[in-house]
């Protein structure tokens, strides 16, 4: 027992169990997900034959026209399931063109979010895609680490990557960093930040003087 305790601990021996139980897990998954998808296909091809046979007039009895109305419902509830009624949700957007002697102005922009990912990057990236692609914005990690994308939303300074689209009714506002110049719609001018933070120095320096004194000793 004492043996078998041993070999346990060896960190190698249990990382490829974890490894093992991880690739049974994904396994059994992707199983089930290609067993659910057949299953739907089968019911969907066999509708469509009765469909036509009965049509057709080629079967008439009790049996099959049940099967065809069992098979019609779970057609139906899939296709249910499948379309969902839109949700949309307004975005009004800040808008600028330097190029352009026009004012600052807000656009509305309406989207679906059941067509649409939950955060307001994702909103975003949807309208410049489908909407509107002078639309401008930064973007850059998605994860919250870069900070590219930066922007005031419902008059909170943060990023778009991390906001969750609001439930609420009314339109989610978007506008600039309000501490900055502005370059182009929701893209402000970074020159002052790169500046300040250049003259803080944020990296590592090594002394000079111990460095050559340690050489010449």
């Amino acid at each position: 027992i004492h043996r078998y305790i041993h070999i346990l601990k060896d960190k190698y021996i249990l990382l490829r169990i974890y490894l093992l139980l991880l690739f049974l897990i994904i396994c059994i998954y992707t199983h089930t997900c290609i067993y659910t998808y057949i299953v739907d296909k089968v019911k969907m091809a066999m509708a469509q034959k009765l469909t036509r046979s009965l049509l057709c007039g080629r079967s008439s009895s009790v049996g099959a026209q049940k099967y065809f109305v069992r098979a019609l419902s779970s057609a139906g509830d899939m296709k249910l399931k499948a379309e969902k009624p839109p949700k949309i949700k307004h975005f009004k957007i800040y808008r600028w063109n330097p190029d352009t002697k026009e004012k600052p102005t807000m656009v509305d922009y309406p989207v679906d979010l059941n067509k649409c990912g939950p955060m307001v990057l994702d909103a975003l990236i949807k309208i410049k895609n489908e909407q509107d692609s002078t639309l401008t914005f930064r973007r850059s990690c998605r994860e919250g680490i870069c900070g590219s994308c930066a922007m005031n939303i419902d008059g909170s300074n943060t990023l778009a990557c991390l906001a969750h689209i609001s439930d609420a009714s009314k339109a989610t506002k978007i506008y600039p960093l309000p501490h900055m110049h502005v370059v182009k719609d929701l893209v402000p001018d970074m020159s002052n930040f790169y500046d300040q933070y250049k003259s803080i120095k944020p990296w590592l320096q090594r002394n000079e003087v111990r460095f050559v004194l340690c050489i010449l000793h």
